[in-house]
């Protein structure tokens, strides 16, 4: 559809999408048939059932029907002069004819959207005024060599997975330090991106439209994106699906995460600005303070959300086991491996409190810290672990490739 339409394939998959047809978010995936007048019509593109007349290729080609015979018979089709209906097989054949001679002069809309309303009668968009979206300030921005690695990594690991970056590597060193450069834009006093969720959206908008990576840019731009986020303290909810993240990478990059419809000034202000307030509804800041907690609570937490054991000692002490799969910090490769940690501790009493420290130290010791993706809100139960975001992220990697 996409090569018939004329329009991109990300283009073709958000608006199908937006159709209803999710399962179109795979760019191999059949259309069925019960939806393939939908999905023609939101690409303008006519039904198969008019395709099949005679009477539409003569107006679509501006033929009579002499004309129109001739051509079938120059394409190798026998027909009867007084069949209303195409030879069989010459339909495909007619479509391509007709996108050959036209290519030179077709002028195909910027989106599906601009369909219904040419970009010079849509209406300007409410001016902007631009705000502040989020709270915490950035502390560690990405850096050219930061972006290089990561972009080498992604290349290392779609290699393995035999679905190699082609061509790979670096197109334009300009380009690929302006883009790490936009999310610093103005003095630190006066930053026109000052929080981590407007320099992260800044960075996505910069590395996905700057194009300085021959390929994998979008995916370049999505790991850029945890990297930084993880660096400034904050994590994407586990409650964002993979899907999720997919389609508003496409939308990124196809400059679609604004409503339809309308003029945007300044067109990239408006995009970062909307990204912006996407990340800071999808991601929340790492937690580290402890809180208060008696024994009973504690034990039960260890117990039922992190599978630990307990062996009682003399003198109230109790020593506590935990199994954990030890893995790097590298989201993508990362080496894994199963150890066993332990901790002794001394208890009071099921009712009594256990001292901030001691519970500080317990999770260091039990690999329960955010340095292995369980922040106190994760730990405490507050919100679900990232961890099986993080463990299924290859997806995400594999799906942007293919398109």
């Amino acid at each position: 559809m996409s090569s018939e339409s004329g329009f991109e394939v990300e283009d073709v998959i958000i608006e199908l999408v937006r159709q209803g047809l999710h399962y179109a978010k795979d760019p191999s995936a059949p259309i069925r048939d019960e939806h393939q007048r939908k999905a023609r019509a939101a690409l303008g593109l006519h039904p198969p059932s008019d395709e099949r007349k005679k009477r539409f290729w003569e107006q679509e080609l501006g033929l009579d029907v002499h004309e129109l015979r001739a051509l079938l018979r120059e394409l190798g089709f026998r027909d009867s002069e007084r069949a209303r209906t195409l030879p069989k097989g010459a339909q495909s054949k007619l479509r391509a004819y007709a996108s050959a001679r036209d290519r030179s002069t077709r002028t195909i809309p910027s989106s599906p959207a601009a369909l219904t309303t040419s970009p010079e009668k849509m209406p300007l968009a409410v001016a902007m005024a631009w705000r502040q979206i989020g709270q915490k300030r950035v502390s560690h921005f990405l850096e050219a060599v930061d972006l290089r690695t990561i972009h080498e990594e992604l290349e290392q690991d779609a290699e393995l997975a035999m679905d190699p970056i082609s061509p790979p590597g670096v197109k334009s060193e300009h380009l690929l330090e302006s883009a790490c450069m936009r999310p610093q834009t103005g003095w630190p006093s006066d930053a026109k991106y000052p929080t981590v969720e407007m320099a992260a959206a800044a960075l996505v908008h910069s590395v996905v439209n700057n194009h300085p990576f021959h390929n994998g840019n979008k995916r370049s731009a999505l790991v850029a994106m945890m990297v930084f986020l993880d660096r400034n303290n904050h994590w994407l909810r586990p409650t964002v699906q993979q899907s999720d993240l997919y389609m508003w990478i496409l939308e990124v990059a196809r400059h679609r995460v604004l409503p339809d419809g309308y003029q945007y000034p300044n067109l990239a202000d408006y995009e970062v600005q909307a990204m912006a307030d996407w990340i800071r509804k999808n991601s929340r800041p790492i937690e580290r303070s402890e809180r208060p907690i008696t024994w009973r609570q504690l034990k039960s937490i260890l117990e039922h959300q992190f599978g630990c054991t307990f062996e009682s000692r003399t003198r109230g002490k109790v020593t506590i086991r935990r199994i954990v799969t030890v893995r790097s910090r590298n989201l993508l490769r990362g080496f894994r491996r199963e150890d066993q940690r332990q901790y002794l501790m001394t208890i009071g009493g099921e009712g009594r409190e256990v001292g901030l420290g001691t519970v500080k130290s317990l999770r260091s010791a039990l690999c329960l810290t955010e340095d292995f993706n369980i922040d106190s809100a994760v730990f405490y139960g507050d919100v679900r672990s990232a961890d099986q975001f993080i463990s299924k992220y290859q997806r995400v990697l594999r799906d942007l490739a293919r398109v």
